[in-house]
């Protein structure tokens, strides 16, 4: 009976475990993103304010633009385009 009792609560942890790293993964995964062209006089600064997540330091959404967009620097090119994480 013991043995039972004990295969059941394995299974159940088990299935506790799963489902957790499967929501986990999908919260993850539902980021959202804006596709944005530069034109002259735009900056990252000025990108990240009107289109980045309100929420967020300003600083860090400009990290993510550069990290996903693979910029090395803050020059901007018009004509360029530019993924933007949201909200």
């Amino acid at each position: 009976m013991k043995s039972k009792r004990k295969y059941f609560f394995i299974i159940v942890f088990a299935a506790i475990l799963v489902m957790f790293f499967v929501f986990e993964n999908k919260t993850k995964a539902e980021n959202t993103y804006t596709r944005v062209t530069i034109y002259k006089g735009d900056t990252l600064w000025k990108i990240a304010k009107e289109y980045g997540p309100k929420n967020k330091d300003i600083r860090k959404t400009i990290y993510e633009i550069k990290k996903i967009n693979n910029l090395e620097t803050s020059i901007l090119i018009p004509g360029e385009q530019l993924i933007i994480p949201a909200d």
